[in-house]
């Protein structure tokens, strides 16, 4: 085991340098996780993270409205029962300070802030082939010594922050991925949202009531599912954590890690009973009609096809308006092809959704497509005045992963190396395999999943 020169423990910034068997960068949800598996390993590990707190993507993302798509009961850690039950979600889909509130519960009941540095930022990470250890600089002036090298960023942790025109925006504008901590008052302001995938669904339907007018601008239309979000009194919680040990067995063994699984193979039922299944999984409330309908969805194109449709005439019912109808809904791609299904979060479906908020006095529906220095910018040049923009428009780059922020390479330092986006933990991820240690999540989507689990499900209907 490595011995560690010095460490600003559970503090922001400091120079001091460290010798560690491994140091993981992010303390988010993954990163934790692996702070700690790591740690009871045996070995020495460190963190480190440029936010002032624990929390990753839930101590980012303070926007109006944010919370998770997942249940609370399953968006868990299961390696322990005592740290399961002792949270107790307030409601089945918890909002960002809830899980922020958890995450830093987490952290205490293990006591990982003693292994952390708050407020650092990669530069660069060199590895030796001589030593095979990493040499990892950061914006504070450390250089921290590792033999292992574990990055838990997030994929999507590097956001756009700004589009053409923006200099000349004589308004506040916020990105949702870095919102003020601080209260931000809307209220009567005349606001544009950019952008209406997840992120901008959950703002629009937070904010509609405050402010003064909302004009959203659409690139692309999204597929909108309803959310039923009740609250849990104390014989709801009690329900759920009495499954911990059904759920260690079920989870990493679903099609997707959540508690429900694909049944029933789209061939082995007649119409009335498929069109059952789909109905069924949408009075859910949830996204298992996406992950939990029929696998058929993912590659047969004529299946895909039966379900889109579906789902637009749900919106078509919600929405009412001919044009809202021909600006929101999509028609030249299908549900669950995107990267998720996305669709109005914390607003009690018996109540309102997102679909609804489409078709309000107090709000403006533009197509094509960018604000330009707080104008709309389209074909015809429109343009709409603003007193605030909120930024969701390409909200991240896929292409741009975090670890492209800052030099990763082999041999010469200052070098990239040519694969410098394979995860740098290669090595110790087989050692752990080795040792045992597993992820917390269910397998990945990928397609001999799927025509698996087309295989194996049995189409009695019950």
């Amino acid at each position: 085991m490595t011995k560690t020169t010095s460490w600003a423990n559970g503090g922001i910034g400091g120079h001091a340098t460290a010798k560690v068997d491994v140091l993981v960068i992010g303390a988010g949800v993954a990163g934790l996780y692996q702070l700690y598996r790591l740690r009871e390993l045996g070995l020495n590990v460190r963190a480190i993270d440029a936010a002032s707190g624990v929390g990753g993507t839930w101590y980012w993302n303070r926007y109006p409205g944010a919370r998770v798509d997942s249940e609370g009961h399953v968006y868990q850690y299961l390696f322990s029962e005592d740290l399961y039950k002792g949270w107790s979600w307030s409601e089945r889909f918890p909002s960002q300070p809830e899980i922020e509130r958890w995450l830093n519960y987490v952290a205490d009941q293990l006591d990982l802030r003693k292994d952390i540095q708050f407020g650092a930022t990669v530069q660069s990470a060199h590895f030796d082939e001589a030593t095979e250890r990493w040499v990892v600089v950061t914006d504070k002036g450390d250089m921290i010594d590792t033999q292992f090298l574990v990055t838990c960023c997030g994929m999507l942790s590097a956001p756009h922050v700004s589009f053409p025109g923006q200099e000349t925006f004589k308004g506040q504008a916020f990105h949702t991925a870095r919102w003020p901590q601080q209260l931000v008052d809307l209220t009567g302001k005349l606001v544009g949202v950019v952008g209406i995938g997840p992120t901008g669904i959950q703002v629009v339907q937070t904010i509609a009531q405050k402010v003064g007018q909302l004009k959203v601008f659409v690139r692309t239309p999204q597929y909108i599912l309803p959310m039923k979000n009740p609250k849990y009194n104390a014989a709801d919680v009690e329900a759920y954590k009495s499954k911990f040990k059904a759920l260690t067995e079920l989870l990493p063994h679903t099609f997707t890690g959540f508690e429900y699984d694909v049944q029933y193979a789209w061939a082995g039922l007649p119409p009335q009973q498929r069109r059952k299944v789909i109905e069924d999984c949408w009075n859910d409330g949830s996204v298992k009609l996406w992950m939990a309908s029929f696998a058929e969805l993912f590659f047969d194109e004529g299946v895909n096809a039966e379900i889109s449709e579906f789902v637009r005439a749900k919106m078509r019912e919600r929405l009412r308006d001919p044009k809202l109808c021909e600006l929101l809904i999509p028609s030249d791609y299908g549900f669950g092809t995107h990267f998720g299904a996305e669709f109005p979060r914390g607003v009690p479906s018996s109540q309102c959704g997102g679909c609804q908020r489409q078709d309000q006095p107090n709000r403006a529906r533009h197509d094509r497509r960018h604000p330009d220095g707080g104008r709309h910018s389209s074909p015809a040049r429109r343009h709409h005045p603003s007193d605030g923009i909120r930024r969701r428009n390409g909200r991240f780059d896929p292409h741009r992963h975090p670890r492209s922020r800052w030099t990763v390479a082999e041999g010469g330092v200052g070098q990239r190396h040519p694969d410098h986006h394979r995860v740098a933990s290669s090595r110790l991820s087989q050692s752990l395999h080795d040792r045992g240690a597993a992820s917390p999540r269910g397998r990945a989507l990928q397609r001999d999943h799927l025509l698996a689990a087309a295989g194996r499900v049995d189409n009695r209907m019950h």
